[in-house]
């Protein structure tokens, strides 16, 4: 679950009841009755009614072009007092988005373990490719449906088998840009294309690790098992 804040930052949770547990929290503190003390104690040390992560987005913007975007991961508190979310939280990864006229480009360095993640998102067809530094390994992000009535958009995560056609066939290492010759990326003319929302099989190809369904209120709503991707 995600919750949008007025504040200038995006918080994701790991489900909507601890997210509602967080709201009901942010009134208790150390001079609150002693048994609510402890009882909100115990949840938050468990990493329940925390938030999981947060991101620094605007409230009327979008993650612009060329601009970088911190996120931070929240931890539990000390056992000496309540959950603080100036103090407890710590750098998990920088985010930069830059643009081609085919794709746009999602790069992720994680500050810890120093590893990168690009995510290569076709501009008119409804389908991406992810690949990791130092690892062969590729998934494959599809925007599977779209409900107008509700707002609503279904996203699945896919592991590509080596065998399988990817945006990221003869991609260029080095600047980590995708080859315009690549059949999926669509050449230099596929900007001036009409995009499409219909996902064809030989998109939607390889094993099924998870999916997500989102709603234009910013809330989300997993629907299958969490995606490993290590």
């Amino acid at each position: 679950m995600s919750e949008k804040s007025l504040k200038q930052n995006h918080y994701v949770f790991t489900s909507a009841d601890s997210m509602g547990k967080y709201k009901s929290f942010k009134g208790v503190s150390s001079s609150s009755p002693r048994d609510t003390h402890e009882k909100v104690s115990v949840f938050q040390h468990q990493g329940i009614g925390i938030p999981l992560l947060s991101a620094n987005v605007a409230w009327k913007e979008t993650f612009k072009i060329g601009q970088s975007m911190s996120i931070y991961k929240f931890n539990c508190p000390p056992k000496t007092r309540l959950f603080d979310k100036k103090l407890d939280k710590e750098l998990f990864c920088i985010a930069k988005l830059t643009t081609a006229a085919q794709y746009y480009r999602y790069e992720f360095e994680f500050v810890k373990s120093k590893k990168k993640m690009t995510f290569f998102l076709h501009r008119k067809r409804p389908f991406g490719d992810v690949c990791f530094s130092g690892s062969d390994i590729r998934y494959r992000w599809i925007h599977s449906k779209y409900s107008s009535w509700r707002d609503s958009y279904r996203y699945d995560i896919l592991r590509l088998p080596s065998t399988q056609p990817s945006l990221l066939d003869g991609m260029d290492t080095v600047r980590n840009r995708l080859n315009s010759s690549n059949e999926l990326v669509g050449g230099k003319l596929a900007a001036f294309g009409l995009p499409t929302r219909k996902v064809s099989d030989s998109i939607r190809c390889g094993q099924a690790i998870g999916g997500i369904e989102y709603f234009r209120n910013y809330s989300w709503e997993r629907y299958s098992q969490d995606a490993t991707m290590d």
